[in-house]
């Protein structure tokens, strides 16, 4: 029988114990943080704050700007066939002090946000209404034509230069007798939204006057547009239509 003094005992106790927990604890290494980075998408890395590497910036050539060593480590790591896109990354990091100040801010900033594009360029105003004609002739016929101003109603009108009514111009009977000393006249009169045909164009009294409509202004620009028109029908107190014609005359 072996005799084993008792402090040998106590030491083998202990390492055996020591070893029974060392074999059960887990392993540290497990806990280390993986660096994000090694296999990060130059785009990832930008929204943590490390711009997109810079590979290709054209401020690499300008030495006020970027140093030889900040060229020699962007080819280094960037570059050829021993380029680590972890490496490279790296450079832009806030924290490299590696990389100058002035080359790092010229070649890791991220891409400039596209322009507001400018709003589309306003309508162009509308097209005025074509010029109306300069003199203009009043045809009459039938009912038209037997009214009490009838036949003196029928004539060439023009254009009286400066005087102008609800945007339109005044015309004048070229010749004629006129009523009570005054020429006929084609005028517009605005409230009515039609052309008539008096003796004032100041005042709405008419013989002849185009249909009231709202169209209002591309059509009734002018009085060879106006299209229907009617006669005061003293017999029946009454607008009647038919035997009016007023057209252009060619000069």
């Amino acid at each position: 029988m072996i005799h084993v003094p008792l402090f040998k005992c106590l030491l083998l106790a202990a390492l055996s114990v020591l070893s029974c927990v060392d074999a059960s604890a887990p392993s540290t290494t497990a806990d280390v943080p993986i660096d994000a980075t090694a296999t990060m998408d130059p785009d990832d890395a930008l929204a943590l704050g490390i711009a997109p590497p810079p590979t290709n910036c054209a401020e690499l050539n300008n030495a006020s700007t970027c140093t030889e060593l900040d060229v020699k480590r962007v080819t280094r790591r960037c570059t050829g066939e021993k380029q680590n896109t972890r490496l490279c990354a790296k450079l832009c990091r806030k924290k490299n002090k590696k990389f100058s100040a002035t080359c790092k801010e010229a070649c890791c900033s991220a891409p400039p946000s596209s322009p507001t594009p400018l709003p589309p360029p306003p309508s162009p105003p509308p097209a005025p209404p074509h010029p109306c004609c300069d003199v203009v002739s009043v045809t009459l016929s039938g009912g038209a034509l037997s009214t009490s101003q009838g036949a003196k109603l029928a004539g060439q009108y023009e254009v009286v230069p400066g005087i102008t009514q609800g945007g339109r111009a005044m015309y004048t009977k070229i010749s004629g007798e006129g009523y009570n000393g005054s020429p006929y006249k084609i005028f517009y009169w605005p409230a009515f939204k039609a052309w008539r045909v008096g003796y004032d164009y100041t005042k709405a009294n008419a013989w002849l006057t185009s249909v009231f409509s709202l169209d209002g202004f591309t059509v009734r620009h002018c009085p060879e547009d106006a299209g229907h028109w009617r006669y005061w029908n003293r017999a029946s107190s009454l607008w009647t239509s038919g035997g009016i014609d007023v057209s252009c005359v060619l000069m």
